[in-house]
């Protein structure tokens, strides 16, 4: 618990101060984006019906409903992108502890995670919301699933939905940024489609991908019994 609680305050201590950040170029331009592309409820439809064309939808979602509340006020944006870091944050101490087996390792791994030199976009350029946003949905799916292994056995249908959805989203996000490391306009470029459209054969993969891996994955964590150490053999 104590170094739970380190962890949150030394993200606070060092991040803190990223809420009185401003607006960067990118916001506005993403926020313009938002209001010229479609309405908000046509964003929210998007973000859900992901296989049809568009940019970033639950990005544009989130600019939209941030100007409808605070106008061209960056606190209210800057403070949702707090909120969002810090959830990944505990995300990535809860999936890193339960895959390792151990709460130490993930502590570490917040740890690292809580404040970096590398993260300082994150932090202070609320243009990163849409990585933010990628990263909670990614890892949600991620624990939700790693949480049902444990118990020793494979998501029902119900519980395959939400995770489905979680990938929907993220992919709202980001594209299919949010599953590949590839370049996304690389990707599209190889396979003809154009710049301003998702990649509708990675999304099309992605469901087929994950519902294969869950059948057909074997080793120690699957069954529920989180790694195993290799015990060194007699002589």
């Amino acid at each position: 618990m104590a170094g739970a609680v380190a962890v949150v305050v030394y993200f606070i201590w060092f991040a803190g101060a990223s809420v009185r950040a401003g607006f960067s170029h990118d916001d506005l331009m993403n926020m313009h984006s938002a209001f010229v592309e479609r309405t908000l409820w046509g964003h929210i439809e998007r973000s859900f019906l992901f296989f049809l064309p568009a940019t970033r939808p639950l990005g544009a979602t989130l600019y939209r409903l941030v100007y409808h509340a605070t106008g061209l006020n960056p606190l209210l944006l800057h403070a949702t992108c707090f909120s969002l870091a810090l959830l990944n944050i505990c995300l990535l101490f809860f999936v890193t502890a339960k895959i390792s087996g151990s709460r130490e390792i993930g502590l570490l791994a917040a740890l690292i995670g809580a404040f970096h030199d590398n993260f300082l976009p994150l932090y202070y350029n609320s243009g990163m919301c849409y990585d933010l946003l990628s990263f909670a949905l990614f890892y949600l799916a991620l624990w939700l699933y790693a949480s049902m292994r444990e118990r020793r056995r494979l998501p029902g249908l119900f519980e395959n939905a939400v995770i489905l959805m979680c990938f929907a989203l993220a992919l709202g996000v980001q594209g299919d940024r949010a599953f590949f490391s590839v370049s996304p306009d690389r990707v599209r470029a190889d396979l003809g489609s154009t710049p301003n459209s998702q990649n509708h054969v990675a999304v099309a993969l992605q469901p087929g991908t994950y519902c294969a891996s869950r059948r057909r994955c074997r080793n120690s964590f699957c069954r529920g019994q989180g790694v195993r150490r290799q015990r060194p053999r007699a002589h």
